[in-house]
């Protein structure tokens, strides 16, 4: 009676090994697919999400016209006051960019204050509204990127493991999951069974 009651908790626990080890192979491959930013987009195919992702992306494009705009009015007011054409200032720019020293920055501020550049309020506001854009953009770039994987894990979650294995590159990278779990078994279960 004993004996019986052996197998089965055996059977049990070899199931429960196996399909950890299953879920943990699984939870890597996602995990690397996702990766593939070109993955992400691919995976929000929904009609809902193609319409979020695109009003996203014409956000940016309307964010980006605007950065150009600015950088453009710069760029011209800088040309007019001859900032552009200061070969000092330039190569004192140069500098800073670089090597990043503190010196190198002393010297073009001093410059700066010396031609009138630092003090140049139409320079400062135009610089103002450019890098507000570029911090704009940086933004939706953000929320962008955000949405993806948000978006792209949840489906990813929702795809049957026999439809996810037959897409190529899934299936490569479910292989290099499978060597890494033969080399490493106890980290890579311990990383990837949650």
């Amino acid at each position: 009676m004993k004996k019986l009651l052996v197998i089965p908790f055996l059977c049990i626990l070899l199931f429960s090994c196996s399909n950890k080890k299953e879920t943990a192979l699984e939870n890597c491959a996602d995990n690397n697919f996702l990766e593939k930013k070109k993955n992400q987009k691919y995976l929000v195919e929904d009609k809902e999400g193609k319409f979020f992702l695109a009003s996203l992306e014409r956000e940016l494009i309307k964010i980006d016209k605007k950065g150009d705009k600015y950088w453009d009015e710069l760029k011209k007011y800088e040309n007019e006051k001859g900032y552009s054409t200061d070969k000092t200032l330039n190569n004192l720019k140069y500098k800073w960019h670089s090597d990043k020293t503190d010196e190198n920055w002393k010297n073009l501020k001093i410059y700066e204050g010396q031609i009138g550049y630092a003090d140049d309020e139409e320079r400062k506001r135009l610089n103002d509204l450019w890098y507000s854009s570029r911090r704009q953009k940086d933004n939706k770039i953000a929320e962008i990127k955000k949405y993806l994987e948000t978006k792209s894990k949840e489906i990813l979650k929702e795809i049957k493991f026999d439809n996810k294995i037959n897409i190529n590159l899934y299936y490569e990278i479910y292989k290099k999951c499978e060597i890494e779990l033969e080399q490493t078994s106890t980290a890579f279960l311990k990383r990837w069974s949650q």
